[in-house]
């Protein structure tokens, strides 16, 4: 069937496919068979992560954030932290949020490569699909475009809301983790949090466009992709309850 959409579908420009990773994914991922180009998503994740970054500079602030994570960890923890070690974890907090920030897009390259391989993996070998790494790297890229969406409503967030409480860590309500009281269990939070509308989102576009990609049922992409999150999810979970 998706071969049959192949021959009919016309060549889609780079905004076309942009675009239709929205309303139409299917004919996006299905134009990567034929052309693996990623550049033009890539900038407007890149753009957008800049965006929130001048946001949070401006309303927040580096220190703030570095305080509040500080605070969140000791909490988590059960650990109080001394004036100088607070000070120390202070100064290092700020300048790994200032590194990650600045360098988010090589970041999110160096994201993408490592999770386009496990599903080049995934899909070939216990799937037996016919991908390249390339078409799953350009699928990474694509599905990953809902996240300006986030993006979008954090910036909201940080214009027309209150800071003071502002957790870059879940900065939005889109996941039933993000209304648990801070005398809630950090192991139910992790597990509640990653309950998230957007995370959803794109791991559904992965599922689909991986499956599209290597030519196999996007039923089996979607058991392979949601049960090695799930995997993922429990390992994290774990490891908070720990």
């Amino acid at each position: 069937m998706d071969d049959v959409l192949e021959l009919k579908q016309p060549p889609l420009t780079q905004v076309e496919r942009l675009t239709n990773t929205f309303v139409a994914p299917s004919k996006t991922f299905v134009d990567l068979r034929r052309n693996r180009s990623w550049w033009l998503p890539f900038l407007v994740v890149a753009l957008f992560s800049y965006l929130f970054t001048g946001a949070v500079v401006k309303k927040v602030g580096f220190s703030a954030l570095a305080e509040h994570a500080l605070q969140q960890r000791a909490e988590a923890t059960g650990q109080q932290m001394s004036p100088e070690q607070m000070a120390a974890g202070k100064t290092f907090t700020v300048s790994m949020f200032k590194a990650s920030f600045g360098a988010w897009p090589l970041i999110f390259l160096a994201t993408t490569a490592i999770f386009s391989l496990l599903l080049w993996l995934g899909f070939n070998f216990i799937l037996g699909g016919q991908s390249t790494y390339g078409g799953m790297f350009a699928v990474f890229i694509f599905a990953s475009l809902p996240g300006i969406i986030k993006t979008l409503l954090m910036i909201a967030v940080l214009w027309f809301g209150s800071t003071d409480t502002f957790d870059i860590q879940d900065p939005v309500g889109t996941n039933p983790g993000f209304y648990l009281g801070p005398e809630s269990a950090h192991w139910l939070k992790v597990l509640l949090g990653s309950f998230d509308v957007f995370t959803f989102w794109m791991l559904f576009l992965v599922a689909l466009g991986a499956s599209i990609v290597a030519r196999t049922k996007v039923r089996s992409g979607m058991m392979l992709v949601f049960g090695a999150w799930l995997l993922f999810v429990l390992v994290r979970v774990g490891f908070a309850a720990m």
